[in-house]
């Protein structure tokens, strides 16, 4: 299932050089502890950190972390294999883009306040 298209926004009221610190530990939280399995890279270029992961055949991501004055926006492109039972569980595929988009948000609003 597709996490293409998927974006996160987040609001901040932080200056440009806090929000740079911070969403370098966002994105070391991602790599070491939330999808720690998924062989996370971090690519950094001027202000905007791209995250790439992998993990079994078909499962793999790609994070665009781009802070803008006042938000930060994560937009996501990849696929999420899921047995049928775990997607169903999830509330199907809306449900599944929704969990991840979720899990990613809370994660970055840690990381923000």
């Amino acid at each position: 299932m597709s996490l293409a298209g998927l974006t996160i926004q987040e609001a901040h009221a932080l200056d440009p050089s806090e929000v740079a610190q911070r969403l370098e530990e966002f994105a070391q939280d991602m790599v070491n502890n939330k999808f720690a399995d998924w062989g996370v890279q971090i690519e950094r270029e001027e202000h905007t950190l791209t995250l790439r992961g992998r993990r079994d055949a078909g499962t793999h991501f790609e994070a665009r972390v781009e802070p803008v004055t006042g938000e930060v926006k994560v937009l996501l492109t990849g696929a999420v294999e899921l047995g049928r039972l775990k997607v169903t569980l999830a509330g199907g595929a809306d449900g599944v883009r929704r969990r991840v988009g979720d899990e990613i948000a809370r994660t970055l609003r840690e990381h923000l306040t």
